[in-house]
């Protein structure tokens, strides 16, 4: 919480606004205003790429909540967009082995086969996919990625750090 206070969500750069507005909201999360903190992720705006990290934390945060449904409408709208995960293919990444998890452990392979395939003509030969790939075959139930605020906030530094690390981000 007082870190929460730290943040300033107005600022007027579009990477520390996000920053700031996904880290907040993984906080009130974590304070137990998960329906809050959703609303604050789904309403941010700003330049095109936002997408891929507001519907990966959306979908990260709904299944943290229990709400399946809802988590699975923001993995996979991010999945049906690969042209917005490549300005962060990590968190694209993420969202496909999200949303595969999920269905897997649903009882729902052949759904988490399907978002496994669309990770895989994404980014082919990745072994992660593959190795998911192999688990969810094998009858398998891959543990949920981010269940806590503290993962969250974990997720939103990889997130934003992965694409900023990565070759033309600074265009």
């Amino acid at each position: 919480r007082k870190a929460a206070s730290l943040l300033n969500p107005q600022d007027s750069n579009p990477i520390d606004r996000l920053l700031n507005t996904l880290m907040i909201a993984w906080a009130e999360f974590g304070d137990g205003k998960g329906e809050a903190a959703l609303k604050s992720v789904l309403a941010l705006d700003g330049p095109p790429w936002y997408p891929v990290f507001t519907r990966y934390h959306a979908g990260a945060m709904a299944q943290a909540m229990g709400n399946k449904a809802e988590a699975r409408k923001h993995f996979t709208d991010l999945i049906a967009d690969p042209q917005s995960g490549a300005a962060a293919p990590d968190t694209y990444i993420r969202a496909v082995m999200a949303l595969a998890a999920m269905e897997a452990r649903e009882g729902n392979n052949r759904a988490a086969l399907d978002a496994l395939a669309t990770g895989e003509d994404f980014s082919p030969g990745y072994a992660p996919l593959a190795a998911l790939r192999q688990l969810i075959e094998d009858d398998g139930k891959p543990e949920a990625g981010v269940m806590t605020a503290q993962q969250g906030s974990a997720a939103v530094l990889f997130t934003l750090g992965s694409a900023l690390n990565r070759e033309g981000a600074e265009e």
